[in-house]
């Protein structure tokens, strides 16, 4: 290769990450003399494909400031390993330092809930959601439209939080109009 840049070495660490490769994809990336997002994420999406779950966290916590995607990759490894609890505490440490949730980092703890089976959970701060994911939604109507679009892909998550929703619209004097 004539010219080495971060480009490169991180098209190396996940073509050998994506695979499964971590250990290769970590000496390429640990040789790299200027790392970004992109590289880190690479290597934490490895790790995680591969359930090292530790191995994701270590390279996490090596990261000075992790950006939204590196926290997404996160929770999405904690959510897709089993380890629900902590995908759910990684979003919240997420928000606690104002990062906006994208796509990634909220199909995650959507999942985490699921398998917890805590439905009330899903009433997060969607309003702080990406505008890209969220359009039309609004801090009054976030769970709602997260609701209606989840569960036309879904309709395992429609039937377990059907039982709630009729408690939760009293509970908070709301009512679904026009979604």
């Amino acid at each position: 290769m004539p010219e080495r840049n971060v480009v490169s070495w991180t098209a190396m660490v996940a073509g050998y990450a994506n695979p499964g490769e971590v250990s290769t994809a970590r000496e390429i990336f640990d040789e790299m003399l200027e790392k970004n997002a992109v590289s880190w994420t690479a290597v934490i999406v490895g790790y995680g494909k591969c359930g090292d779950v530790r191995g994701t966290r270590q390279v996490f916590d090596e990261i000075c400031v992790p950006d939204a995607t590196s926290w997404a990759a996160m929770i999405a490894c904690y959510a897709q390993n089993g380890f629900s609890s902590e995908a759910i505490e990684m979003y919240w440490k997420m928000r606690s330092i104002n990062e906006k949730a994208n796509e990634v980092a909220v199909m995650g703890v959507i999942s985490a809930c699921t398998q917890l089976g805590d439905p009330f959970f899903l009433l997060l701060d969607f309003s702080s959601c990406h505008p890209f994911f969220f359009p039309f939604c609004n801090e009054e109507r976030g769970f709602w439209c997260l609701y209606y679009k989840v569960t036309i892909f879904w309709s395992p998550l429609e039937s377990f939080l059907y039982v709630y929703l009729e408690e939760w619209e009293r509970a908070h004097d709301f009512r679904v109009t026009g979604v």
